[in-house]
C-alpha cells in the first residue's frame, strides 16, 4: 500500500511515493533520472535500505518558446501521445510549461465471460489500460537569488485489473 515502506522508495520531484503506485504510470516530460545504489538513510531517509530512484519533471525556461509532440501507436490497440510547452514570454522574470500525456493499451488477453459488472455501458478485459497525465509548472525568478518553482499535477490510471486473476468458476 501507499504507507509501506519500500527497500527502494521512488521519489518524483523530491517527493516520495508508494513504489506500485510510482512506477503504475506513465513517465512523460521528464528532465532526469537518478538511481543511487546502497543505503541511502543520509540523502533520503531511513526507508531507503536499497538505495533509491529519484525522478524529475522538465521545468520551465527562459529559453524562448519551444515544446514538443510525440505519437505513438502499436499493437494491441497502444495509443500514446505525449507533448509539452514551455511558454516563457509571460515576463522575463515568469515562466509555465504545459506538459500532458495519455495512453489507451487494450490486453493481451480476451474476456470470454462478458461483462464484469452486470449492467456495464462497456465491456474490458482485465489488463486494459488507460493513463492520462497533466502537469502545469511555474518559474518565477524575481532576482538572480531567488528562484520559486511550483507545480500542478493530475494523474488518473485505470488498469481494469490484473491480467493473471484467477477465474473463480471452477468446473
Amino acid at each position: 500500500g501507499p504507507s509501506e515502506q519500500v527497500g527502494v522508495p521512488v521519489f518524483f520531484d523530491g517527493a516520495t511515493q508508494g513504489e506500485e503506485m510510482g512506477i503504475a504510470s506513465g513517465f512523460f516530460d521528464v528532465s532526469g533520472i537518478e538511481v543511487l545504489r546502497g543505503p541511502q538513510a543520509t540523502f533520503v531517509g531511513q526507508a531507503a535500505a536499497g538505495g533509491a530512484i529519484l525522478i524529475n519533471s522538465a521545468r520551465p525556461n527562459f529559453d524562448g518558446l519551444n515544446g514538443f509532440i510525440e505519437a505513438t501507436a502499436g499493437t494491441y490497440g497502444e495509443r500514446k501521445l505525449t507533448g509539452a510547452l514551455n511558454l516563457p514570454i509571460i515576463s522575463d522574470k515568469f515562466a509555465a510549461r504545459m506538459a500532458y500525456m495519455s495512453e489507451v493499451r487494450d490486453s493481451y488477453f480476451d474476456n470470454v465471460v462478458g461483462q464484469q459488472v452486470p449492467g456495464a455501458a462497456s465491456q474490458w478485459n482485465p489488463g486494459d489500460q488507460q493513463d492520462q497525465n497533466f502537469r502545469l509548472s511555474f518559474l518565477w525568478e524575481p532576482t538572480d537569488k531567488l528562484s520559486i518553482w511550483t507545480k500542478l499535477e493530475e494523474s488518473e490510471l485505470h488498469t481494469y485489473g490484473a491480467p493473471q486473476q484467477p477465474n473463480p468458476n471452477y468446473y
